[in-house]
């Protein structure tokens, strides 16, 4: 590699300290599956609404799938490229957010970190894409440590129901025997009550009388002595401890093993009155079963709704920083590291469309800072899928009432008829959200428990819930395969409470829930529509000014909220270069940095709990030297079907790069020339491209940005039947030399099935509505030697190693499409279509002519 490719491979990246705010667009890291043109839209649209530097935009190729891979590909092909770029570039330490644009795969197939372990029943696979990501020290090291249940030391607990024992080692010991002991006895109990069950069906099912054996008095005498014995020991340690939960609830337990029902539940009512409160275990605990019919404990679960419990303080989030048992922050190498990912659209399977996903981003980022006056909404309606969470209802909507919020339990299982839900936490499978007649706000997240809601493949079960975006909700979430009724595997009411004190979406998400691996979220992580304001002001900064030499600024802080100032960084093209205590002034050497255009920002970051940030980002021009560059290009729209020419001249230069975040898009070699690009592999939407001049003294000047508008070719019209031509159910495969063959299933071996031989070419072709005037797109995974046209004008649209991700803007109505291929061994293709989301080509959307 020549001096000239090594200087413009990472231009002038500038090794700089590290802060610990987080929440602006150098915080976050947009991914970016280049292959694809709904993730490259996304991701522009994205990029430009929310001002995410250069350097802060990864792209990868050859992503095996959408939907579903293997937890050694999500290493080796998204997670580790992801993570060592940013190493490379020097803002691995600033990175807080990994944001995946669409189309990459959300479910991730975990048997190979699983295999040779033991885990419990509901410790089930795949993973989601984002919960690996989250837990990535241990994704990488192959630790399957991601899928503990209380793997998340940011998560907020309950702080009453988890307060360490601080207790002497004698009493502790005393304690953990007398447990193993209560322990021992409800597991020969639990046995004995399996072998009868056991014994009972066997019985019923050979129409016989149950065999019922002699208990063995003496050894039941012996074993309740015992357990007698573990009881008084918790009664002298309760003299000691009397207002211990744990302690008082598990002295529970044993009285009631012991048939002492009444002593059992008034060490209930005593652990409650201490800040107790998970009903929902007691209902589910084998120890508390005696009781479990009573009406004081049916009364019991009524008043834990009630309990005042508090939970650990709500925090803002730092990468940098190590995360320890007790919910707090440490140095890096003294406890766990995460990450906050989140998906920015799901375009493919059951998600929404790509004009859809990018007008729900930009209303998402619109929404922060305007602190909407609208309603929470938690719904009850004794669906498991709800009762699992209403432990914490009603407390989570007092804490919002205390901070001047609207928020309400109510029965049912969506808000209906409200126009201003803010925020709603919903327990049910499947749902219509249109017929409530509700209005989700701008920012608002809203989600559901249910087992399959982040299942997007096509066809997956339960309403998806990509159902909440459509409907305008900012941010939602969803398993992605059977997780069981878990809390730990769903955010807690609480969510609404951290996002309503000014946290992000993604600091809301990942606070709330205490075993996120299963769980794919998506939406904006950085909307923040509560988030306080703070702002930092320089005068001396206006947009274009002239900058060399030393520069100092001492930006003055402002904030409406109160907020008090705890740093101040100064960032050029979203790399730190300078921090600075408040009143100090921010230093920075231009001539260190490429002369020509920059954006310098300057982020203040509070001292609150959360880290609040505001931040300025101006466009600058550093004037160290007397070089120059030149570059002609087109502005405004430019249809991705039109090359695209730019020109340049730099007297003196020794050659021109040009980039596009960071791709490599071409290279003059000398002062002069020009290069052509091909539209299709900026992506559709607002890009902004760099010229950047090299000198002989491997000094470096950058021109202004050109900015395009990608945008589509006109679009394809309906197209018409012949006269006498009707549409029948399912598609026509045509294998060579044979006749066609109407197929209705596109999965599997379809082709093969239709009569397709192995090395054969083949062509399928039929008939399909468009719902909107709209990009749709066909998704292909096959052959290497494909080719698809559309009412007869071929699409060409560049391939990866991948899918095939193809656009087709269409006018709505009636379509024809054919597919001709050639098969590479044994015929095999996989075809999806859709606008508005994808699905496998089927024989009720795809049709065939035939004569009337």
């Amino acid at each position: 590699m020549s001096n000239v490719s090594k200087a413009f491979r990472l231009a002038s990246l500038l090794a700089v300290p590290t802060a610990f705010g987080a929440g602006g667009p150098e915080n976050a890291l947009v991914v970016v599956n280049a292959d694809s043109w709904a993730s490259m839209a996304v991701a522009n649209a994205y990029i430009d609404a929310r001002g995410i530097p250069q350097a802060n935009v990864v792209y990868l190729k050859d992503i095996p799938s959408f939907e579903r891979i293997g937890v050694d590909e999500f290493r080796q092909k998204i997670l580790q490229p992801v993570i060592r770029t940013a190493e490379l570039r020097g803002i691995a330490r600033q990175v807080d957010y990994v944001l995946y644009s669409s189309d990459f795969p959300t479910a991730i197939d975990t048997s190979a970190d699983m295999a040779g372990k033991e885990f419990p029943k509901v410790i089930t696979q795949p993973a989601s894409s984002t919960g690996l990501t989250f837990f990535y020290q241990f994704t990488l090291s192959k630790n399957p440590g991601y899928l503990g249940m209380n793997a998340n030391f940011y998560f907020r607990q309950v702080s009453q129901a988890i307060e360490p024992m601080q207790w002497p080692e004698d009493e502790l010991s005393r304690y953990r025997a007398a447990m193993q002991k209560l322990q021992d006895f409800g597991a020969r109990r639990e046995m004995e009550r399996a072998a009868r069950e056991k014994e009972e069906a066997a019985a019923k099912k050979q129409g016989r009388v149950p065999f019922v054996a002699s208990p063995d008095a003496e050894a039941m005498a012996r074993e309740l002595a015992v357990l007698r014995a573990a009881a008084a020991e918790l009664a002298a340690l309760k003299e000691k401890h009397p207002r211990n939960t744990e302690l008082l609830y598990n002295f529970a337990c044993m009285r009631a093993r012991l048939g002492e029902g009444d002593a059992a539940m008034e060490l209930l009512r005593e652990a409650m009155e201490n800040g107790w409160w998970d009903m929902a275990h007691a209902r589910r605990d084998a120890d508390l079963a005696s009781l479990h019919d009573r009406a004081d404990f049916k009364l019991l679960d009524v008043r834990a709704k009630d309990v005042k419990f508090d939970l650990w303080p709500t925090s803002g989030f730092r990468s940098s920083v190590g995360w320890m048992p007790n919910g707090q922050p440490t140095q890096p190498d003294k406890g766990f590291r995460y990450l906050l990912p989140t998906v920015l659209a799901q375009t493919s399977g059951r998600g929404l469309s790509v004009t859809e996903s990018i007008a729900n981003l930009r209303r998402s980022i619109a929404a922060d800072g305007t602190n909407p006056r609208g309603t929470f909404y938690f719904m009850e309606n004794g669906d498991v899928r709800s009762t699992t969470r209403e432990w914490g209802t009603a407390r989570a909507a007092e804490k919002l009432r205390s901070l001047g919020m609207q928020a309400f339990v109510e029965k049912g299982v969506l808000p209906a008829s409200k126009s201003d839900v803010a925020g709603a936490m919903i327990g049910i499978a499947d749902f219509d959200w249109a017929k409530s007649g509700s209005t989700i706000l701008p920012g608002a997240i809203c989600e559901h428990l249910t087992s399959f809601g982040g299942a997007m493949e096509d066809g997956a079960g339960q309403t998806p819930l990509s159902a909440f975006l459509r409907a305008g909700a900012a941010g939602a979430s969803g398993a992605v395969t059977e997780p069981y009724a878990i809390q730990a595997k769903f955010p807690t009411p609480f969510i609404h409470w951290h996002y309503a004190q000014g946290c992000t979406l993604a600091e809301a998400f990942y606070q709330s829930v205490a075993a996120p691996y299963q769980l794919l979220v998506v939406g904006d992580g950085l909307c923040a529509p509560w988030k306080k304001r703070i702002v930092p002001v320089v005068s001396e900064l206006t947009p274009g000014r002239e900058l060399k030499g030393a520069m100092k600024v001492s930006p003055a802080i402002q904030s409406p909220d109160g907020l008090q100032p705890a740093m101040v960084e100064l960032a050029l093209d979203g790399r730190r270069v300078a921090i600075a205590k408040p009143g100090e002034p921010l230093a920075f050497d231009t001539s260190l940095a490429p002369d020509g255009a920059h954006e310098l920002s300057i982020t203040v970051t509070a001292s609150d709990a959360l880290a609040t940030q505001g931040r300025i980002s101006v466009p600058v021009v550093i004037r160290n030297r007397e070089s120059l560059i030149r570059v002609t290009a087109p502005s405004g729209d430019w249809a991705w079907d039109k090359p695209l020419e730019i020109s340049a001249a730099a007297p003196g230069a020794t050659g021109v790069a040009f980039f596009h975040n960071l791709r490599d898009l071409g290279r003059i070699s000398g002062a002069e020339g020009r290069i052509t690009v091909d539209p299709r592999t900026l992506g559709m939407g607002p890009v902004r491209i760099l010229a950047a001049a090299m000198f002989g003294d491997k000094k470096e000047t950058r021109a202004a940005p050109i900015v395009l508008n990608i945008v589509p070719p006109s679009v394809l019209p309906a197209s018409a039947l012949a006269a006498g031509q009707t549409l029948a159910p399912g598609f026509r495969v045509i294998p060579a030399g044979q006749p066609a063959v109407v197929v209705e299933d596109g999965k599997g071996d379809w082709l093969a099935k239709a009569g397709v031989q192995r090395d054969g070419e083949f062509s399928v072709e039929g008939w399909f509505e468009a719902e909107s005037d709209d990009v749709h797109q066909f998704q292909l995974s096959g052959p290497k030697t494909l080719a698809i046209s559309v009412d007869g004008t071929p699409i060409a649209w560049p391939r990866g190693g991948g899918w095939w991700y193809v656009p087709v803007p269409l006018t709505k109505g009636l379509h024809r499409f054919r597919i001709e291929g050639k098969a590479d061994g044994e015929p095999k293709l996989d075809v999806r279509f859709g606008g508005k989301g994808t699905e496998r080509i089927h024989g009720s959307f795809f049709k065939h002519a035939k004569a009337g």
